[in-house]
C-alpha cells in the first residue's frame, strides 16, 4: 500500500509502453469499486491494455479490469481473490482489528520495513522512503481496510501470478496457482527484477 510508481523502475519491458498511474487519496466513504473506476479514468483503452499491479495495485487492477477490457492482467506479490487473504486479516475483517492498529504504524518506516521484509536495517529503511510516499493516513487506513475485507472469488482468464516464497504481507501458503519466485519477498520487483521480468516477458509473447 502507498507504494509509488519508482518501485516498477526495475521493470523492462522492451516493446511494450509502460503507464504508471498514481495513488489518489480516496473521497469520504468512497468504495474500492467507486475508487477503481475514477482510477480506469486515466487509462488509455485506444489501444490494447494490459494492467500489471502490486500488493494492492494488484487488486486494484483486477478491480479496474471490470470497467474496462484487458489483454491480461500481471499481478506481482498480491492476491487474485479473497480466499488467498491470510487467515489473520479475515480475522481482522470480521472483528475490524485494523481500525484498532494506531497511526504511528503508517508512519514509522522501521516498523514498515519489518512487515514487508521481516527485519530492518539502514539499506532496507532508505528503500521504503525511497519507494512509499503515500503516507496520508486517510489513504492508508481506506487501503487496509479494503484489502481485509475485498469479496473477491472469480478471476480474470488470462491472468499471470507471481509471488515470492518469502513474502511476508501475503504468506505463499495461501496463495494457489502462481508462479513462485523462490527467496522472493513482498518487493521482489526490484530483488529479484531479472525473474520477474523475464515471466512477464515469456507471458506476454504467449
Amino acid at each position: 500500500m502507498g507504494a509509488n510508481s519508482k518501485v516498477f523502475e526495475r521493470l523492462k519491458l522492451d516493446g511494450y509502453k509502460l503507464n504508471f498511474i498514481e495513488w489518489v487519496i480516496p473521497h469520504k466513504n468512497e468504495s474500492l469499486v467507486e475508487y477503481a473506476k475514477r482510477m480506469s479514468k486515466d487509462i488509455d483503452t485506444s489501444k490494447p491494455v494490459i494492467l500489471i499491479g502490486m500488493s494492492f495495485g494488484g487488486i486494484m487492477v483486477q478491480e479496474i479490469s471490470k470497467f474496462i477490457e484487458a489483454e491480461k492482467i500481471i499481478l506481482i506479490s498480491s492476491v487474485k481473490s479473497r480466499n488467498e487473504l491470510p487467515t489473520l486479516y479475515k480475522i481482522s475483517s470480521a472483528l475490524n482489528l485494523h481500525k484498532l492498529i494506531p497511526s504511528v504504524f503508517f508512519h514509522n518506516t522501521k516498523l514498515m520495513a519489518s512487515t514487508l521484509f521481516g527485519r530492518s536495517n539502514n539499506t532496507i529503511v532508505t528503500t521504503i522512503e525511497r519507494y512509499f510516499t503515500m503516507r496520508d493516513i486517510r489513504y492508508s487506513r481506506w487501503a487496509m481496510d479494503k484489502v481485509v475485507n475485498w469479496k473477491q472469488t472469480k478471476y480474470h482468464k488470462n491472468l499471470l501470478h507471481l509471488h515470492g516464497t518469502n513474502d511476508s504481507v501475503f504468506p505463499s501458503k495461501f496463495i494457489s496457482d502462481a508462479t513462485l519466485i523462490e527467496g522472493g519477498t513482498h518487493l521482489m520487483i526490484f530483488t529479484k527484477a531479472k525473474e520477474v521480468n523475464q515471466y512477464i516477458l515469456n507471458f506476454l509473447h504467449n
